[in-house]
């Protein structure tokens, strides 16, 4: 059976995971199980597939971007000997940056959604505002201030996981 005290955990100890390079697919793991939980025990489906759809956005973002780096899809983004890096070259890497960008746009508009409902159904206003966060950290990543404000977003996230009481509070459904 699904509580939310299951879900608090995994969800914070993933939380704390995703800060830490190398072990941050895991934290997401358990991220995405975490919630998987907390959607159950609230009883809405809908907070866990919006995390899966963000999960999913930011999975073939990279796999697409990383597709294209090593298939040469954009001419001259590998080159070698003396010819060097060329126009063609950082077109084509602002081309994959771009797609990535993009992925990783929708990716956090899902996870906003999904932190939104989450926020109102285990009255923990943190998620709201990690989602917030997110979204913002996603938009501005092209100018790398973005980077700062989606670590920002990723406390706010492991703050919001524990704050989470272990008996749900009910939802008024108007």
């Amino acid at each position: 059976m699904a509580s939310l005290s299951n879900g608090k955990t995994l969800g914070g100890v993933g939380a704390i995971l995703a800060l830490i390079p190398f072990v941050s697919l895991i934290g997401w793991i358990l991220i995405l199980v975490g919630l998987k939980e907390i959607s159950d025990a609230v009883q809405d489906r809908s907070i866990f597939d919006d995390a899966l759809i963000a999960g999913i956005m930011a999975i073939i973002g990279v796999v697409t971007s990383g597709v294209l780096v090593f298939s040469g899809a954009f001419f001259g983004i590998i080159s070698f000997g003396t010819v060097g890096f060329g126009v063609l070259g950082l077109l084509g890497a602002l081309g994959i940056l771009a797609v990535l960008w993009a992925f990783l746009i929708v990716s956090a508009f899902f996870l906003k959604r999904a932190y939104d409902k989450l926020a109102q159904r285990v009255n923990v206003g943190a998620f709201a505002t990690a989602g917030l966060l997110y979204l913002i950290g996603a938009l501005t990543l092209i100018v790398l201030v973005g980077i700062i404000i989606l670590f920002i977003a990723m406390i706010f996230q492991i703050v919001a996981y524990f704050s989470i009481q272990d008996q749900p509070t009910p939802y008024p459904y108007a």
